[in-house]
C-alpha cells in the first residue's frame, strides 16, 4: 500500500462508523488518493489550501497532511464538527457560476475543487478565471469533473438510451452529500481549451477511477455482481473509460525562465531551403516579423550550397536584421536526416520546422509556443495552399495540401513545414526515423 493510500486507510480507521458506512466515504477514497498525490508535490505543507465541497475522507486527510485547511461548503451537506470549524463560507452552485466571489482578496498556495463543474450552469472558463485569482501566482489548481468518455455513458450510448445527463448519477460520482445535480459532462478536449483560455498551464490531465465497485450497504445479486467487477476491469485497462478527468493546473506566467536559468520558452526556427534566394528570401523576412521576442528565437537554415544567391541572400539578412542565422550545410535539406541535423544543432527547447515554400504568418511562433506546457510534446497545424496553387499530386500524403476546389485540407495529419516538437523528446526516441 503506497503512502497515501495508507494514510486514506488510516483516515477512514478514525472516522466514526456512522460516517464512514452511512455517508459511503470509503467508496470515494480511490478519488481522494489520486488528488492527494497530486496535493503531495507542494513544498510547503504549512500554507493555506482551499478545499471547496468535497467530503469528510478528503477534508480529514488534508488536515493530517499539514495543511493550513479553509473550506466552502454547501448549505446542504455533511462534514464532520471537527471539520465545521474550518468551513468560512456557505455556497451554492449558482453562486459559484455566478463568479461573485473573485472580488475577495484571499490568495491560496492550493485550491481543490472536485466533482464540481459539471454542476455548474456557467462556462468552465468563467470558473476556473475566478479560481485563478484565488492563487498565488506559484499556486496549484486541482480539478476533477466526470469524464464524458466513461464506461458508463459509452454503454448507455451503445444501447440507444438517451445519455445526456439530466439527473446526478448515484453518490460514486460525486463527493458531495446529497449528490449535487449533473448539467453537462465535459470531454478532455474541451476542458483543456477552457482550462489554457483561462490562463492555466496544464501540469498533468489523467483518467482515474473515481469509485470503488461497492459500498458497504450494497447488496447485489451474482450477475450484478460480475457485472460490476467487469467494469472495473474494463476502466483499469483502457484509462479513456474511466470515470474522471483530474487536472493539476497552475496559473501560467509571462516569465517563462525556470528556476536553472534555462528558457523553455525559446525556439529554435529550422527552416529546409531547396528553392533557391526568392523563395528563401520571403521566409526569412516574415520569419524577421514575429511577434515572439526576438531575443527568444533563433532561425537554422538548411541548405547544400548548391546556390551561391541563397547564401548571399542569408548575408544579405544578417546584415539588415543584425541577427545571427545559422547556416548548415546538408546533402539533401529535405527529409528526416536533415531535420535530426538541425535539431542537433538548435539551441532551443523548442525547435519549430518550416521550408522555403512556406510565408508564415506573425504570431506563428507565439501561437504554438502558448500551446506548449509539461505534457505536451508536439503541436502541429495546418498548412494552407497559396491563391492560384496547383494540387502537387506527387508528394506524399499530408506534406502538403491538396487544394481541392472545395477547400478541403487534410486533418489529423502533421506536415514538417508547420510543426514544433520539444527537442528533449526528440532526442529521447533518436529523432525522426531516418529509414
Amino acid at each position: 500500500m503506497n503512502a497515501m493510500a495508507r494514510l486514506v486507510a488510516d483516515t477512514l480507521d478514525e472516522l466514526p462508523v456512522t460516517d464512514r458506512v452511512f455517508h459511503h466515504l470509503n467508496a470515494s477514497s480511490p478519488l481522494v488518493v489520486e488528488i492527494l498525490r497530486r496535493v503531495a508535490s507542494r513544498q510547503g505543507r504549512g500554507e493555506r489550501l482551499l478545499l471547496i465541497g468535497g467530503n469528510a475522507l478528503l477534508g480529514h486527510a488534508l488536515v493530517a497532511m499539514g495543511f493550513d485547511l479553509e473550506i466552502w461548503f454547501f448549505r446542504e451537506g455533511f462534514l464532520t464538527d471537527d471539520l465545521q470549524t474550518r468551513v468560512t463560507r456557505k455556497i451554492t452552485p449558482a453562486e459559484l457560476a455566478s463568479g461573485a466571489i473573485s472580488r475577495e482578496s484571499s490568495r491560496y498556495g492550493v485550491v481543490i475543487f472536485p466533482l464540481l463543474l459539471e454542476s455548474l450552469t456557467c462556462s468552465p472558463r468563467d470558473v476556473l478565471r475566478m479560481l485563478r485569482e484565488r492563487l498565488v501566482p506559484d499556486g496549484q489548481l486541482i480539478a476533477a469533473t466526470g469524464s464524458m468518455t466513461r464506461l458508463e455513458m459509452r454503454l448507455a450510448a451503445l444501447s440507444g438510451k438517451n445519455f445526456a445527463p439530466l439527473a446526478a448519477p448515484p453518490p460514486q460520482l460525486s463527493l458531495s452529500w446529497p449528490a449535487l445535480g449533473t448539467v453537462r459532462e465535459y470531454h478532455r478536449d474541451d476542458l483543456v481549451r477552457s482550462c489554457r483560455d483561462a490562463g492555466f498551464r496544464i501540469r498533468e490531465c489523467s483518467y482515474v477511477v473515481a469509485s470503488k465497485p461497492f459500498v458497504a450497504l450494497d447488496s447485489f445479486g451474482l450477475p450484478v455482481y460480475t457485472a460490476h467487477k467487469l467494469r472495473q476491469v474494463v476502466k483499469h485497462v483502457v484509462p479513456t473509460t474511466r470515470d474522471v478527468l483530474l487536472l493539476d493546473l497552475s496559473p501560467q506566467r509571462s516569465d517563462r525562465a525556470s528556476s536553472n536559468g534555462s528558457l523553455p520558452g525559446r525556439v529554435s526556427v529550422i527552416v529546409s531551403a531547396t528553392r533557391g534566394p526568392t523563395a528563401l528570401a520571403r521566409i526569412l523576412e516574415s520569419l524577421e516579423d514575429q511577434t515572439y521576442p526576438r531575443e527568444q528565437y533563433e532561425v537554422i537554415v538548411l541548405h547544400n550550397s548548391s546556390s551561391p544567391d541563397s547564401v548571399a541572400v542569408i548575408q544579405q539578412r544578417e546584415q539588415a536584421t543584425q541577427r545571427v542565422i545559422r547556416a548548415l550545410h546538408v546533402a539533401d535539406p529535405e527529409g528526416p536526416s536533415a531535420r535530426n541535423e538541425g535539431m542537433s544543432h538548435a539551441r532551443g527547447e523548442i525547435c519549430a520546422h518550416t521550408d522555403d515554400a512556406c510565408e508564415v504568418p506573425p504570431d506563428w511562433i507565439q501561437g504554438a509556443v502558448g500551446w506548449f506546457d509539461d505534457n505536451t510534446a508536439v503541436v502541429g497545424g495546418t498548412v494552407f495552399a497559396r491563391a492560384g496553387s496547383v494540387p502537387r499530386y506527387m508528394d506524399p500524403p499530408g506534406s502538403r495540401p491538396d487544394g481541392d476546389d472545395k477547400g478541403v485540407f487534410p486533418k489529423g495529419l502533421f506536415p514538417i513545414s508547420n510543426g514544433f516538437y520539444r527537442r528533449s523528446t526528440v532526442e529521447a526516441v533518436r529523432g525522426f526515423n531516418e529509414s
